[in-house]
């Protein structure tokens, strides 16, 4: 029997419902990262996020989901607050939203694989691709890492003494 791939990446079919499990893991990971990444209340939580996402995908490793990303195209109902940043910012856009690798898996490579099929997407697409980055609390990591695959800083946000963001694009047609 084959041992499983771990930088194997699966695009989630999200207009059909997924299954608990996957949804539960995926939700751990993103949990394990707040306040990186934004909180999740629940499960339900969740599956809207990933119904409105125009990718969202994730690694395994012996059945276990050891990374996941979730991004959103242009005119989405979505609140957050950086999407509608972006919004404002350009009439299309990929954003994405959030990316998290889980604990033990981490400097392997899977975030700069899941980021790969980002541009590999957007190839065809050629639009802004879009995310913020955590200043307040520090993400030194994430930072460093969006600027090694070829992200630029295009601006700021606090949003409270213990929030802020910075605003990160990478190449594209910017319409």
């Amino acid at each position: 029997m084959a041992k499983p791939d771990p930088r194997r990446i699966v695009i989630l079919d999200t207009s059909k419902p997924l299954e608990n499990k996957l949804l539960k893991d995926i939700l751990s990971i993103n949990q394990e990262h707040v306040p990186m990444v934004g909180a999740l209340k629940n499960i339900k939580d969740l599956e809207n996020l990933l119904k409105m996402s125009f990718l969202s995908a994730v690694t395994y490793n012996e059945g276990r989901i050891t990374s996941f990303i979730v991004c959103l195209r242009e005119n989405k109902e979505y609140k957050s607050l950086n999407y509608v940043y972006f919004s404002e910012m350009y009439k299309k856009f990929f954003y994405v939203d959030r990316i998290g690798v889980k604990k033990e898996h981490q400097n392997i490579g899977l975030g700069s694989l899941l980021y790969k099929k980002i541009d590999e997407i957007n190839n065809k697409l050629k639009l802004p691709i879009c995310a913020e980055v955590n200043t307040k609390p520090y993400n030194k990591t994430s930072i460093q890492f969006h600027i090694k695959h070829g992200f630029k800083k295009i601006g700021e946000k606090s949003f409270s003494n213990e929030h802020e963001v910075a605003y990160f694009i990478k190449k594209g047609q910017i319409s």
